[in-house]
């Protein structure tokens, strides 16, 4: 039997990491590990069979005594920004969730007021010419984290070199870190959920309203504007559906209640704030669809679409990131035709419910065949156990971006990678220019 120390945001604290971490451990639990969860939660959520202790307690050095350290690793400050250093001084898997720190290496430097560290990890990273011009958006009150080029510049490289191996849950990560980091373990798995059960559904021609899904924090990269402008353009069937937003509503975005009476859709809209986990479960399992739009993405994956899919409920993306990995039978927008493209889906949804019912066939054979969660757990472990069986030393920190391709020559490499600066250095100089003349982002 191993042992393993879990670092990892948990229950009831309010980040998606913490119920994934939760269920994660929980099946853990249930093979031949022992597990020991380490958290910053203050009043954490009891499991059976595992060890729960608040880190704020705990003496860090007691990590050197496990096996196999795991980080649940994302962007948000506020749960993630003690593993940092716990990371670079012990190692471990880190399981990225948010593929694009950028947000917090911004926090450590940026908004402590120390821009010199932050310019400096951008130039270590990405060269001078990228950290330049990113500091020219910067006067111009435009963010790099807040730009698509964010993901060109995910600054988890800071952190990533220290790891002995990565977990991600996309290709586009996976691909991401590869790149960055070419001799680091890099796993793809897939993101399941325990206890989500397939909602058997009749769809028929009787009235019955369809029930449409948008769930998570309401904030603008997720679009809910452009969903309701796409909904309104069927408010002439209002007896046909209806709309349930459930998420709490960021603070950049407290105008959002208040257009689905502009649109003159209010009566079949419905807002019901972040509800507990229970309350969230029942009122997915209710959809009949779920739209979840993001753009730009920070190469996260979304429990909303993972929980929803191996319940069997189809689900409209974007096409882009991780949600443009989805199979082929998963309806995609495009990101520069979101809203018309959106109109054309959502109409067939509304008016053939026999495409309702094939896409529902589709997502139930997807869940039972590729979602199993015992089945992705055992991958887990299979993992752990292979990291357990191997040497890793750790690496150390690299001084620039490489891109590591089979019989290269030394010249190759550094071709390869001034490509790669180059296309960075493209888009940044578009974003400046655009910036410059005032136009909107």
């Amino acid at each position: 039997m191993i042992n393993i120390a879990v670092v990892t945001p948990w229950p009831p604290q309010h980040t998606g990491i913490a119920d994934y971490a939760f269920d994660l451990v929980s099946g853990l639990s249930k093979l031949d590990i022992s597990t020991h969860v380490y958290t910053d939660c203050e009043n954490p959520k009891m499991l059976d069979n595992v060890k729960i202790l608040q880190i704020k307690s705990c003496d860090p050095s007691e990590l050197r005594g496990y096996d196999i350290i795991i980080y649940q690793m994302g962007n948000n400050v506020t749960f993630h920004l003690y593993m940092l250093d716990l990371v670079k001084e012990y190692g471990g898997i880190v399981h990225l969730h948010d593929m694009v720190l950028h947000h917090i290496m911004g926090w450590i430097t940026w908004m402590q007021n120390n821009a010199e560290s932050y310019f400096n990890l951008l130039e270590k990273w990405y060269g001078r010419n990228v950290s330049l011009i990113c500091g020219d958006l910067m006067k111009h009150d435009t963010m790099p984290w807040e730009c698509e080029v964010v993901t060109d510049l995910p600054l988890f490289e800071e952190l990533i070199q220290y790891a002995d191996a990565c977990i991600v849950h996309s290709e586009f990560a996976r691909k991401s870190v590869n790149e960055a980091l070419p001799d680091l373990n890099v796993y793809k798995l897939t993101q399941a959920y325990e206890g989500m059960e397939i909602i058997e559904k009749k769809y028929d021609h009787s009235g019955k309203k369809l029930k449409i899904g948008i769930f998570g924090v309401i904030e603008p990269n997720k679009h809910v504007d452009v969903i309701l402008r796409s909904l309104s353009d069927f408010k002439e069937y209002a007896s046909s559906w209806e709309a349930h937003i459930v998420g709490s509503v960021g603070n950049i975005c407290k105008d959002i209640p208040g257009i689905p009476a502009k649109l003159g859709i209010k009566k079949n809209v419905f807002f019901h704030g972040r509800p507990d986990s229970k309350k969230f479960n029942t009122l997915l399992s209710d959809m009949d669809i779920i739209i979840s739009l993001r753009y730009p993405t920070m190469g996260e994956t979304s429990a909303v679409i993972a929980r929803a899919m191996q319940m069997g409920i189809p689900v409209i993306v974007n096409n882009i990131g991780w949600y443009g990995e989805l199979p082929d039978f998963v309806d995609k927008v495009s990101v520069k035709n979101t809203q018309s493209e959106l109109s054309v889906l959502l109409e067939k949804y509304l008016f053939d419910r026999n495409y309702l019912k094939e896409k529902k066939k589709d997502f139930v054979i997807y869940s039972q065949t590729e979602m199993d969660f015992d089945k992705i757990v055992r991958d887990y472990f299979d993992i752990l156990m292979r990291q357990h069986q191997k040497e890793c030393p750790q690496r150390p920190a690299e001084n620039h971006k490489v891109i590591e391709l089979a019989s290269q020559t030394l010249s190759d490499l550094d071709l390869c990678e001034d490509l790669f600066l180059e296309k960075i250095v493209k888009k940044l100089s578009i974003i400046f220019q655009n910036t410059n003349k005032g136009s909107k982002l």
